[in-house]
């Protein structure tokens, strides 16, 4: 990386001493940094010599569902994963409240954050088993939380040591 860095300050320098244009140092070095973080992301695939088949699932619920939902995963067999307590607000926007005998307005709800890392084919049956128990019957309604599907690069076991899908 450093010869990388040190290439790109040489034509970084070579173009601004010659006058065809200017460029910012600083969105050159975000562009370096770019650079190198994608082909090590590239060579670190090929390290691990599999394809990346892992999906780290993120559901942000209602307090009031999460043992719904824990029932409704281990119907599907998922039975990892960690639970936070979060605040935030999205459309609900939050709430006025009467505090001592003034008006208060709370507007970071709790939530419940699941984080569940799944292999590729249990993705779709996991999303499933959380809208099912997390949807407020008939059709929803605002607040009643959001999924997010990010790639998983790697998963390593701590105690054995194993690595990718076969961690999870």
């Amino acid at each position: 990386m450093r010869e990388m860095a040190l290439y790109g300050f040489a034509s970084w320098h070579c173009i601004c001493t010659s006058g065809m244009f200017m460029m910012k140092l600083r969105a050159w070095r975000m562009n370096c940094f770019a650079k190198a973080w994608n082909r090590t992301g590239e060579a670190h695939a090929l390290l691990i010599g599999k394809q990346l088949d892992m999906k780290l699932i993120i559901a942000i619920i209602q307090p009031s569902k999460l043992e719904a939902i824990k029932e409704s995963l281990s119907r599907v067999e998922v039975f990892r994963l960690t639970v936070s307590e979060v605040q935030g607000f999205g459309r609900q926007k939050g709430y006025t409240e009467m505090y001592r005998g003034a008006e208060t307005t709370v507007n970071l709800l709790r939530k419940i954050e699941l984080q569940i890392a799944v292999n590729d084919e249990m993705v779709e049956p996991t999303i499933e088993a959380i809208i099912q128990a997390g949807r407020t019957p008939p059709n929803g309604k605002i607040g009643d939380g959001k999924i997010f599907v990010l790639p998983l690069d790697d998963c390593i076991r701590i105690r054995t040591g194993e690595r990718g899908p076969d961690a999870i």
